[in-house]
């Protein structure tokens, strides 16, 4: 199975249906195991996953999201109508911010970088707020989660 099928079965696959499939995992090698070696899976995919957390968190290994990503980049010119680069930024009567956040570090969402910069948006948000009648700022989307899967570690937000 490729990477990619890898992929498209653990976010198809919920949550429930993992842990049957574990229970039952587990209950057949209860039943055919001898005595005190039933807890041996468990402890091997412990072991597994916590070392696949240290060693990507040291970054010994690198993660499948980071294949193709372009790293050091910080800002999208928009194109003109004519589909050439812009010459200055701001060239347009209005701006659009999308604003997007990615963890693509094992603790997603929890890792305490992605808390700091969700904090940089939150104040940037309340101080375009708090200024509207000098900078523009007209409102914004709520953050939105781009789906439904629990291993999900995308908000997005657009403001105008």
């Amino acid at each position: 199975m490729g990477a990619y099928n890898s992929k498209l079965v653990k976010a198809e696959v919920s949550l429930p249906a993992w842990l049957a499939i574990g229970a039952a995992a587990q209950l057949i090698v209860s039943w055919t195991a001898p005595a005190g070696y039933d807890m041996v899976p468990v402890a091997v995919v412990s072991c597994v996953l916590v070392l696949n957390l240290a060693m990507r968190s040291v970054g010994w290994l690198r993660s499948a999201y980071l294949k193709d990503a372009v790293l050091d980049r910080t800002t999208v010119l928009f194109p003109e109508d004519d589909g050439s680069r812009p010459e200055t930024m701001g060239s347009k009567p209005v701006a659009v911010f999308w604003l997007g956040i990615r963890s693509n570090n094992p603790l997603g969402r929890l890792h305490p970088a992605y808390q700091k910069l969700n904090d940089y948006l939150d104040e940037m948000y309340a101080n375009c707020e708090a200024n509207r009648a000098t900078n523009g700022f007209l409102g914004r989307s709520p953050d939105l989660v781009a789906s439904d899967y629990s291993q999900n570690n995308t908000l997005h937000s657009v403001s105008y």
